[in-house]
């Protein structure tokens, strides 16, 4: 299959019909996670990590208990023969900690290349706005870096594909990433129309939210503040708050990813 013939194959599966099935299915996917979290000992868990979460304000912590909610999340949207029991979430939660491990490294050396500074990593993970940087060209240069990588991954599945390919075990996260990088780059209208999708949902949320906040609380948001809340819109920033538009976009894309890796499976022998 050329790179025309799996674009023109993609397009096709843009239509109403096939967004409507595909919505459909996400939606299923959703009610299905939010059943297998459902039990006792991760309500529990999830409830010690909020509090200790609340007491400690540490930003450390916070990233941890986002990777461990997200991963739990995205283990439990995972398609799998296997029992979704503890068992499942320790042998496959230790893989997503190898790979968000390896996958930290190489940002961190792909920074050092860059010729980004690390005393600009901080700002980096805190998000800075771009008019922040004023005429700081190493600053803008982070924000730019940082910008891309977020929203290629929160919303086009930048580094979310090549886990997927990781936990299904084709091999090391060189493996990975090749074969994320062909299932983005065959199936390029498509990803971008979903993204287009997962994009809209993300702020659609945030201005309900920060919409709901404003009659409760008297907060005012103004259109800025719902751009950087969406680009901010984590499990990290906002505990559970965060949690619905992840649980949408990583539903959707693990149903892209199975749809994609049947029909073109030849592609990623």
């Amino acid at each position: 299959m050329t790179l025309l013939e799996a674009w023109k194959d993609s397009v096709l599966l843009c239509n109403a019909q096939a967004l409507k099935l595909m919505l459909l299915v996400t939606f299923n996917a959703m009610r299905s996670v939010l059943k297998t979290l459902c039990v006792p000992w991760f309500l529990v868990t999830l409830s010690i990590a909020l509090i200790t979460a609340f007491f400690l304000r540490s930003t450390v912590f916070s990233y941890i208990l986002y990777h461990g909610v997200t991963a739990m999340i995205l283990l439990a949207a995972r398609p799998s023969i296997h029992k979704k029991e503890l068992h499942y979430f320790a042998t496959y939660g230790l893989q997503y900690s190898l790979y968000i491990a390896q996958l930290l490294i190489l940002l961190l050396i792909l920074v050092f290349c860059a010729g980004i500074s690390f005393e600009y990593i901080r700002n980096l993970l805190g998000y800075p706005p771009p008019q922040l940087c004023e005429s700081d060209p190493e600053c803008i240069a982070s924000s730019i870096f940082f910008l891309v990588m977020l929203l290629g991954t929160q919303y086009f599945g930048l580094l979310t594909y090549p886990l997927f390919f990781y936990l299904d075990r084709v091999g090391n996260i060189f493996k990975a990433m090749l074969r994320g990088i062909y299932l983005i780059l065959y199936n390029l209208p498509l990803m971008l129309i979903y993204g287009i999708l997962i994009f809209f949902v993300y702020y659609l949320y945030w201005a309900i939210i920060a919409g709901l906040f404003s009659l409760a609380f008297g907060i005012s948001c103004t259109l800025q503040r719902i751009w950087i809340m969406g680009l901010q819109g984590t499990i990290a920033q906002y505990g559970l708050l965060g949690v619905p538009p992840y649980l949408f976009a990583i539903c959707l894309m693990y149903n892209i990813y199975t749809k994609r890796v049947h029909d073109q499976y030849s592609l990623y022998q």
